[in-house]
Parts: structure tokens; C-alpha cells; sequence
């Protein structure tokens, strides 16, 4: 069953953080989708001023039906008791295991990509052109709900900018870029040489390191503000840490993870 809502906010992560908060759910742990439908406008001089608005759904399991009252049951006369008919288990299960391999595998969702992967290719190989890497090879692919897009050369790096920022931010406009086209609604993830790999193993060690302390003194710890994407790769690592927990805090775009004990010690 499919739970859909439409949120607002000043800013598409506050209405994306009101509609996961509407629909009862943890942004960055617990899984849903969204699709910008309204960017926000300040109007001039006030106003006019339009927030953003965004529709977030998630899958929710079909509710069971509730079951009717039993017949109430009249007392039967006790019938003769006969024997047994003899027990041949091992036809039973082969009865079920061919019933189970003759059963419909369920096929993959697929996604409508449309001329997603086309726009978000040549919208990406302008902005690398107008950065002066004229060299810079692009080259788009799909996956799930993913269009991935991978920038490589010698001077590819200069895309990535102070801790991804400039990765971040060709991400985001591609992702806009993309969404106004034909298909379905799906996520840009944009990529220079190895850099995403090699930040995602630095955030999960020093996730997993800030949950064992966490673990060990009952202290917390705040850390830097990060991008959704990269506040999932810390709540993700820190879940594997027993007796850790962490959440997020703040404003986009100063959100912030904190990395707690679930058993802090009291301050004196």
C-alpha cells in the first residue's frame, strides 16, 4: 500500500523534513522517495513569494483483514472412530517443493527513465565545458532508480571541490534538470573518478569509530554539517555499532549528525 503526501517549506529539505515528519517517518533511516514539485520563490520585494513543495511517498504493507467471528459451533454426536490412513510425508513435500518452483518469479519494478538519461548527460557536459575541462569525458548509466553519471579525466577532480561541494552542487541542479523531463521520478547521483568510493569508506570508519567511543564513554558527538547522502552513509554505519545510535539535527544546509550512546552516563 502506498502512503503519498504533499509537503512544504521554506526550503525543499524543511518540506522534504515535514512531509517524512507527516508520513511518521525517519528521514535518512527509514526508506521513501520524493519528486520536487515547486522550487521556492521569494517574489519581489516580499511579495509573491511562493515556499517549496514537494510529494514524498512511501511503501507501507497492505493491511490484513479483520477476521469474521467464528460460527458458534453445535455439539456433534462423537462419530466412530476409524484408523488412521498411514502418513506419507516425504510425497507432501515433494508435492510443495514442485508447487514452489513452478511459482511466477515477481519481476523487478522498472522505472521509466524517458529522456532523463539525455538531458542530465548533456546538462552535465556543459557545466564540465564551462569549467575549461573541455578533456573531461561524461558518460551516463541507470540502475535502479538511479542515473549515475561519471565524470573522469586528468583534471576531473577540480569538479569535486572543498569536501564535494562542487560535486554536490552540479548533483542537485542535474537532478532538477532531469525531473522536468518525460518518466518517471529518479534520483542523479554525480561522480569524479573514485571520489564518491573513497568519501563513503572515510564517513563509515569515522562513523564506526565516533559509535565505540560513543559506546565506551557515554559521550556524544556532533559532526560537521553533510549533505543527505552523506548523513545516510553515518546513520547507516553507526546502526551496525551495538549500543550506538545517532540523529540529525538542524537546518539544511547546516544539518549535522550526532553520534550517541543509548546508555549515556549521567553528567555530574
Amino acid at each position: 500500500m502506498r502512503k503519498e503526501i504533499l509537503a512544504t517549506g521554506r526550503t525543499v529539505e524543511e518540506a522534504i523534513d515535514n512531509g517524512c515528519a507527516e508520513l511518521g517517518i525517519t528521514r535518512g533511516v527509514d526508506d521513501y522517495d520524493h519528486e520536487i514539485v515547486d522550487m521556492p520563490s521569494k517574489g519581489f520585494l516580499g511579495i509573491g513569494s511562493k515556499p517549496a513543495k514537494v510529494r514524498i511517498w512511501v511503501e507501507l504493507p497492505d493491511e490484513k483483514p479483520a477476521h469474521a467471528p467464528k460460527a458458534e459451533r453445535k455439539p456433534e454426536a462423537k462419530p466412530e472412530r476409524k484408523p488412521a490412513p498411514e502418513k506419507k510425508p516425504e510425497k507432501k513435500v515433494e508435492e510443495k517443493a514442485e508447487a514452489k518452483a513452478e511459482e511466477p518469479e515477481a519481476p523487478e519494478k522498472t522505472v521509466d527513465f524517458g529522456n532523463k538519461p539525455e538531458i542530465v548527460l548533456n546538462y552535465v557536459k556543459s557545466i564540465v565545458v564551462g569549467m575549461g575541462l573541455d578533456e573531461a569525458a561524461v558518460s551516463v548509466d541507470t540502475e535502479g532508480q538511479n542515473i549515475k553519471v561519471q565524470i573522469d579525466g586528468d583534471d576531473a577532480g577540480i569538479t569535486i571541490g572543498r569536501r564535494g561541494e562542487t560535486l554536490d552542487a552540479i548533483q542537485y541542479l542535474a537532478g532538477l534538470a532531469a525531473n522536468r523531463g518525460e518518466g518517471d521520478f529518479a534520483r542523479v547521483v554525480v561522480n569524479s573518478g573514485t571520489y564518491r568510493a573513497k568519501r563513503r569508506h572515510t564517513l563509515e570508519q569515522l562513523a564506526k569509530k565516533l559509535a565505540v567511543t560513543a559506546v565506551r564513554t557515554g559521550k556524544s558527538t556532533t559532526l560537521e554539517p553533510m549533505n543527505p547522502y552523506e548523513r545516510r552513509i553515518i546513520h547507516s554505519a553507526v546502526a551496525q555499532v551495538e549500543g550506538a545510535t545517532s540523529s540529525s539535527i538542524g537546518e539544511e544546509p547546516n544539518r549535522c549528525v550526532v553520534v550517541s550512546s543509548t546508555n549515556p552516563r549521567p553528567s555530574r
